[in-house]
């Protein structure tokens, strides 16, 4: 919420939404990786005027794969005079993803939401390409949608506008990082770390290797199963896991017999990658919120997830319940025909 230039520092004064409580944070330089809140970040706290943002809107959808059963990734047009393409890719949990539509974005970054004229767009040019599946909104597990951080050129429309990434100096303490797409983050992010160790005098990309006390999992009675999954999943991370099994078995159990996830799983994310709600979970790790606005058991995996949080974060009985709530209001908002 404010920023402030020390002498050898820069001091940050943030507040913790989690916590609710302010933090003062200290830094020799600030990376400011704020995507589509770029402008308003750098205009607010850091005193810029300069507009490099075109936010792009970008909506999809799920689908079974009983309903559109494909095993590899299309590319299609959209039949809509517009020049656009979307895609197919066959996804998690038995599902299908769809998408993406391609709109300038003016409005609240915080407030953007799937609408109904997008879900149709996407279902009219399936229905072009395989009009014997006869897909309907009915047929529509889930809709989200995200906002691309486009870099702003008037002179083209937003499906032409460049994906490339921006990285540089706003002063000679904070690093803008801007743009790109999935494919490019590993880029982005090297090219940042060098831009930083040149201004910290280091020759080369700082490498830091850390060593732990390898678990090898075959000295547990766990199943064989259990153990290829995990290790292809979490790789070196996976030790956490087979820990967390070691200490209380019961992490062993899968979630729901519908899903190969495992409640150590759910811990493992709680314990290590910060996660405070449960979305964090079941949507940004795990991808479960997508396929779940029509699972007709979705409450039992919501009390057992919020049953696991409560006990590793200490919940009371009232966050217990309004976190729930919170989260099933949020399944019922990603189908807007529900």
């Amino acid at each position: 919420i404010s920023y402030e230039q020390k002498k050898d520092c820069i001091q940050l004064k943030c507040i913790d939404r989690i916590e609710n409580k302010e933090v003062i944070l200290s830094s020799k330089y600030v990376v400011n990786a704020s995507g589509p809140w770029m402008d308003e970040i750098s205009k607010d706290i850091f005193s810029s005027n300069e507009k490099i943002t075109a936010p792009s809107k970008g909506s999809h959808i799920i689908l079974s794969k009983k309903r559109f059963p494909i095993e590899s990734s299309l590319l299609f047009s959209t039949m809509a005079d517009d020049n656009r393409w979307l895609y197919t890719v066959p996804w998690e949990h038995n599902t299908v993803i769809i998408g993406a539509t391609d709109t300038d974005y003016n409005n609240a970054i915080d407030e953007v939401k799937v609408d109904i004229s997008d879900d149709t767009y996407i279902l009219n040019a399936i229905n072009h390409i395989v009009p014997d599946l006869n897909i309907s909104k009915d047929d529509i597990i889930c809709s989200f949608v995200g906002i691309r951080p486009l870099l702003k050129d008037k002179s083209v429309s937003s499906k032409d506008r460049s994906r490339e990434y921006k990285v540089w100096w706003l002063n000679e303490n904070i690093l803008n990082v801007y743009g790109g797409k999935l494919t490019s983050f590993h880029s982005m992010a090297r090219k940042s770390i060098i831009l930083l160790n040149e201004k910290l005098g280091a020759n080369e990309i700082t490498k830091k290797i850390i060593s732990k006390n390898k678990i090898n999992p075959n000295i547990y009675d766990f199943p064989k199963e259990f153990i290829s999954n995990i290790k292809e999943r979490y790789n070196d991370e996976s030790d956490r896991v087979f820990t967390i099994c070691k200490e209380d078995r019961k992490g062993l159990n899968k979630l729901h017999n519908d899903f190969e996830i495992y409640i150590a799983e759910i811990i493992y994310f709680i314990r290590h990658q910060s996660c405070y709600c449960i979305d964090d979970v079941l949507g940004r790790r795990l991808s479960l919120s997508y396929v779940l606005p029509k699972f007709t058991e979705k409450e039992k995996i919501v009390d057992k997830t919020a049953e696991i949080f409560k006990k590793e974060l200490e919940w009371n009985d009232e966050k217990h319940l309004q976190e729930k709530a919170v989260y099933l209001k949020l399944l019922k908002e990603k189908n807007l025909y529900l």
